[in-house]
């Protein structure tokens, strides 16, 4: 009854779910880039005039091409 007995497993793919993902190992899957948010992230470059906000916009464009 004191016993008590451990299995040690192996999980492959080290991630949550265990699903893989077509068309490479490892890497991140990353949304795409709405509409909206390219919008919101433009009409914030405008209205703050700071480089951070533009180069965020520009950083968003370039994802969605």
């Amino acid at each position: 009854m004191g016993e008590v007995q451990t299995v040690d497993q192996k999980v492959e793919g080290g991630g949550g779910g265990g699903a893989k993902w077509p068309g490479g190992e490892g890497g991140e899957v990353k949304p795409p880039v709405t509409q909206a948010a390219l919008i919101n992230a433009a009409a914030r470059a405008a209205a703050s005039n700071s480089r951070r906000d533009l180069v965020e916009y520009l950083r968003l464009r370039r994802k969605q091409a």
